[in-house]
């Protein structure tokens, strides 16, 4: 069904969801180069979470720090809702080192905060 246009309730119902994690599995295939890996390495600390500088190659990302890296609020977001995307970066030079085939990951927002069609059909 379709959302109406309703008031959200202030503070957002879930305003704790700003700590809750997402665990990203992501895997490639060069098969031109017979290679296949994936974002998760041996040995992944599973209390890790990503951090661009202390912890780029963790797969475990809070909410709150996906908004934070795309200069949205999350308390803001909370109430309205909003669509973010990751985008995930694997460039590799096969020819040389195959170990240092790692991914890069980036955020935006993928809709218009202030445009109302976004938040209602």
């Amino acid at each position: 069904p379709v959302e109406a246009e309703e008031k959200a309730p202030e503070p957002a119902l879930l305003v704790s969801a700003e700590n809750f994690t997402v665990l990203i599995k992501n895997n490639i295939d060069f098969p031109g180069h017979n290679y296949t890996t994936r974002n998760i390495l041996p040995g992944l600390n599973t209390t890790c979470t990503f951090h661009k500088t202390r912890d780029p190659q963790c797969p475990i990302f809070r909410l709150g720090d996906i908004f934070q890296e795309t200069g949205d609020n999350f308390s803001e977001v909370a109430i309205q809702g909003g669509i973010m995307g990751i985008e995930i970066s694997w460039d590799c030079n096969l020819d040389r080192w195959f170990h240092h085939c790692r991914p890069k990951y980036s955020f935006r927002r993928l809709d218009d905060k202030t445009a109302k069609e976004s938040l209602y059909p």
